[in-house]
Order: structure tokens, then sequence, then C-alpha cells
């Protein structure tokens, strides 16, 4: 199964997903406290960096590039709640923070 690790400010966790698993599910099924609302892509919540292994992530949904924009996509801003996991990745979760 595809490896995530996910630094939560000071907290790093790794944790195994299935393979085109949810990120976000994959990560509350391992008891990661990633912050969302919604679950579907609208509120942004639970926005993640990608810090490496962005191409064993699912291609961004419809709704992920109209709440995110394009430019924050090539930056490798995220939503967990739409991004499916196939392969290793690493990424950051910003609650606080916010695609810049």
């Amino acid at each position: 199964m595809p490896e995530v690790t996910i630094t939560l400010g000071e907290t790093t966790r790794t944790f195994e997903a299935p393979p085109g698993g949810n990120l976000l599910a994959s990560a509350l099924q391992a008891g990661v406290p990633v912050a969302y609302v919604c679950k579907s892509g609208r509120c942004c919540s639970c926005k993640i960096k990608v810090l490496a292994g962005a191409r064993n992530l699912s291609a961004a949904s419809p709704g992920e590039a109209l709440r995110l924009g394009h430019d924050k996509l090539k930056r490798d801003w995220r939503l967990a709640c739409q991004a499916r996991v196939n392969g290793p990745v690493e990424v950051m979760h910003n609650p606080a923070g916010g695609p810049t």
C-alpha cells in the first residue's frame, strides 16, 4: 500500500493508504487530525502542500481547480478530500495558512 507522510505543524506522521484511496479519508482512518469541514472540495479547509510525489496523486478534479485555481495547483497545492493516492507521497497540511 502507498505510504503517505504528512507534516502538521511540528509533527510528522506516516500512514498507509489503499491504492487509489482518498487522502483525507485515509488520514482520518489512520488517526491523523487533518482539518476538514465538507469533505467535498468546497471549503478548502483540508488543503495540503505536496512536498514530494505529486505524480503519485490523482489529477486535480474540476472542483479542486475551481477552488484552488490553476496557479496554486501548479505550485503543488491540493485538497486532501479530492486527491487519490497512487504511490508514495509527502505532504504538509496547513489549516491556519493557505495557498500563497
